[in-house]
Order: structure tokens, then sequence, then C-alpha cells
């Protein structure tokens, strides 16, 4: 017995570097399992914080009207943070551009039988929205909710910049209508969201919505959304965004007949996006006059109150309004 115990400690101590060796690799696998398990449950708690805590933004289009024939006076977009998750100093900016499509019609016993497109021309849209107001879950952006003089056959009338928008889209369509086409007006705004999460990490991202057609109905059968589409693509939406295009540009607010609105879609004019806030407010001091007439402010031009101010009390928006619809 005593033989076999000597042979058994000579046998561990012949062995020994070599099993300190297997058990040192032993723990240290042991260590590099408990590692990997605790790292791959704290990817799972980030993944479940991320998911709690990182805001999840729905925006959406809201129209606002006043008449009982349902033309709107004012538009906004809502963006709502949905889960309310943490979103600290939270910047939006706005590009937005207008499309206006002009499509040839033929027809057979009045049913159009082929329509083609014959132009499609680009504008960056300026004034479209102006005031931001935010609480802590839910920002609204939203267009000038004043009126303004606008001029039609002589008469003035007294519109939002969302009646303006339909007003000459109407106007437009009737001119077309002559020689059997249509116009169709698509304003298209990216929204930049840029904010630090709860990581404290800046984290940006892009949403494309359409406002027209502004009825849910005609919207779907085109087969978009009332809310906005997340841009998936960041290169796609930055190119999108910060644009080295140039495009004429476009307001619904300096443009107060439509006249002048013809002579604006027909011009060949182009500029960088940049270049547009010296222009577009060297137009407004030019073209534009502020009159304190009725509740609010009235843009009219300069020109021709004189001889409109007696007119104005005794024209009616809703007269124009009726006709539109």
């Amino acid at each position: 017995m005593g033989k076999k115990k000597n042979k058994f400690k000579k046998f561990l101590q012949n062995n020994e570097i070599w099993f300190t060796t297997v058990a040192s690799i032993l723990l240290s696998v042991m260590a590099l399992i408990l590692a990997t398990n605790s790292n791959n449950l704290y990817k799972r708690q980030i993944s479940m914080d991320y998911a709690n805590y990182h805001p999840e933004y729905k925006i959406y289009k809201s129209l606002l009207s006043s008449q009982e024939n349902e033309i709107n006076d004012d538009l906004e977009i809502i963006i709502e943070n949905k889960n309310k998750g943490i979103a600290r100093n939270l910047s939006i900016s706005l590009k937005m551009f207008l499309n206006i499509s002009i499509y040839k019609r033929q027809y057979e016993k009045d049913e159009v039988i082929e329509e083609r497109e014959l132009s499609t021309k680009r504008f960056f849209l300026e004034d479209q929205f102006r005031s931001i107001y935010s609480d802590e879950n839910k920002s609204r952006i939203k267009s000038p909710s004043f009126k303004h003089g606008t001029y039609v056959n002589d008469s003035i009338y007294f519109a939002t910049q969302e009646q303006r928008v339909q007003l000459f889209n109407y106007m437009l369509n009737q001119e077309l209508q002559k020689s059997n086409a249509i116009s169709f007006f698509e304003r298209e705004i990216i929204i930049e969201l840029s904010y630090l999460n709860f990581l404290n990490k800046k984290n940006v991202e892009y949403h494309r919505i359409y406002l027209d057609p502004l009825k849910e109905e005609s919207t779907i059968a085109l087969g978009r959304n009332m809310t906005a589409e997340y841009i998936e693509s960041k290169q796609e939406a930055r190119k999108a965004f910060y644009t080295k295009e140039k495009l004429n540009y476009i307001s619904f607010v300096t443009i107060n007949n439509f006249k002048g609105f013809l002579k604006k879609i027909n011009e060949e004019k182009s500029y960088f996006y940049d270049e547009i806030n010296s222009l577009k407010f060297q137009l407004r001091e030019m073209d534009t006059v502020m009159v304190q007439k009725f509740k609010g402010s009235t843009y009219l031009d300069s020109t021709k109150v004189e001889n409109l101010i007696e007119k104005i009390e005794s024209e009616s928006f809703n007269e124009l309004l009726s006709e539109m619809k």
C-alpha cells in the first residue's frame, strides 16, 4: 500500500507542470465562458433598454377646416414620440419640395381612356411651415394660419396659405382643361430629427411625408399612407436633405395672384438651396406690406392697397371657396 502511494506521489510530482498548465487552461476557459455569457446578457439587456427607452417617432399630417364645404384652412405635421422614449435636445429640420406634374388626357364619351405625362417640374418650397410647438412627447409643425390678400379676377379675397395652394391648383386645371390636360401638385417634406438618446449618443433619423393629396381616401388610392415613411438609407436621406441640385423656388406666401403663380412656375431660373433665404426676404420687402385690417395681419400688394380698401370689406372668401368645391 505504501509503495502505491509513493508511486502516485512520484507521478504527481513528475507531472506537476502539466497539471498546473491544464488547470490554468480549464480555469481560463471557464472564465471565458462566464464572460461571454455575461456579455450576451448585457447585450440582451441593452437591446431591451433600447426598445424601451429609444424613441419611436410617428409622423403624420393633420388637416384643419372651419368651412362646411371642407376646403382646408390649415395644415400641420405632428411628430409624436409613440413609446415616450428618451430624446434630449431634439432638433427638427425640414426640406420642402413641390412637384408639379402635367398630364395630357384623351377622352372618349367623357371618360379618360389614356393619360400620359407631359412634364414634371420640381421646386424648393418655401414658407410652407413657419412654427414648431413642442411638449414632452409631441411636436406640431404648423403652416402660417393668418390670411393673405389674394387677387382673383380683379377681386380680393382673404386666404390662408393652404387655401392659396388649392386655389392656384384649381385655376391651373381650369386653364389646362381647355387643352385636355390636368395638373397634380405633390408637396414632399423630408424631416430630419436629431437628438441624444438614453445612452447620451447623438442619433439622426430621416422621414419623408407627402402632403398631397390631402384627403385620406385619395392618399390611400395612390398607395400611400397619411403617416411619414422612415428613410432606411442614411446615404439616400442625406443626399435628399443636403441636396446639391439647383431648382427654382416657390412660396405661396409671397405669390398673391394666379398670374404671378404662372409666371413663377414657367421661370427657367434655378438656385442652390443656400441662395434662397436672401432672395425670399428681398422679395417680401419689395412686394408686400403689412396692413392691420380686421382681426389679424394680412399681406397685400402695396401698389393696390389704396384702391382696394373699400372693396375688401364687400368681398367674401367663402364665395370663392364655394366656387372651388
